[in-house]
């Protein structure tokens, strides 16, 4: 049995959201319109990234990364500002989103959405998220093959490829500041809390004499359990394989993994960027990084 084979295996599609599956994507010629339109404006681009809460955005001189930026979501500008500072490779996990971005694609703007089938990891199934695949792919290609990905995000996603670049699969649970969210909003008297992106000044201790830091503590070193567990499992398959830690919760759990035992294996690597190089390498691919 596949440990990190968790998630739900409908029918393999090449992408999702009414695309056709059938269609095979020409990644040359992808890679060949988009770089023509980049160097018209001097080899600058955009990648857009929508996600669940937030719409995160990086920009690019051909394969450097300049700089990056996270908005609320929002539709009516994007047709203006794919009209200036170069094309947008954009992914999204939205659908409504997702099918906007085709309508303005279609219309002419300089937008190129990525559907999952861009993305060259093997067995990859038609409902996984395109923010998983490009995580995966982009840490493969930045830190090697085999991979986990741990994506600290408003979900806890935990993603894996091989050493053949065969996606594994991998498991989805609430992520530290959705739990948060839900232990406030579904009880009459817990508080709101939330997770700085910096990390916390200091842990809670694992048995708690106030509330706060005992929803923290019940929180953060229950997700630190769940993530050694797999990482555990992960070296006893992959032991010489990269993990690697990214998304807006990162810093704090990473700060509750370092609370434990050691782990086994080479260090757990933390990466930001993950999304931005998994774009990257589909616009201005180079060879693998060391």
């Amino acid at each position: 049995m596949n440990p990190f084979n968790l998630d739900p295996m409908p029918p393999r599609l090449a992408h999702p959201h009414g695309l056709d599956p059938s269609e095979p994507f020409d990644r040359d010629a992808f890679q060949r319109h988009f770089c023509r339109r980049a160097e018209a404006s001097a080899g600058r681009w955009r990648a857009l990234l929508v996600g669940n809460s937030r719409w995160h955005w990086a920009s690019f001189r051909r394969d450097r990364l300049i700089d990056t930026w996270d908005g609320e979501p929002w539709h009516g500008e994007l047709e203006a500002i794919a009209s200036n500072a170069g094309p947008i490779a954009a992914a999204s996990v939205v659908p409504a989103v997702t099918d906007q971005l085709q309508i303005l694609a279609q219309g002419g703007a300089a937008i190129d959405p990525i559907p999952l089938a861009a993305i060259p990891l093997h067995d990859l199934y038609g409902t996984l998220g395109i923010d998983r695949a490009l995580a995966v792919w982009g840490a493969g290609r930045v830190h090697g093959f085999p991979v986990l990905v741990i994506d600290a995000g408003t979900a806890l996603t935990l993603s894996a490829a091989d050493g053949d670049r065969r996606f594994l699969g991998g498991a989805i649970l609430p992520g530290f500041g959705l739990q948060l969210r839900a232990l406030a909003e579904g009880t009459a008297a817990l508080p709101p809390l939330t997770v700085p992106r910096s990390g916390f000044d200091d842990l809670p201790p694992r048995f708690a004499t106030d509330t706060a830091a005992a929803i923290l503590s019940g929180v953060g070193y229950g997700l630190a359990a769940v993530l050694r567990d797999r990482v555990a499992e992960w070296r006893s398959r992959f032991p010489t394989g990269a993990v690697v830690l990214t998304g807006g919760d990162g810093a704090a759990l990473r700060q509750f993994l370092r609370a434990g035992e050691e782990l086994p294996g080479p260090a757990i690597v933390s990466d930001p960027h993950l999304w931005h190089w998994g774009l990257r390498e589909l616009v201005y691919p180079e060879p693998p990084r060391p």
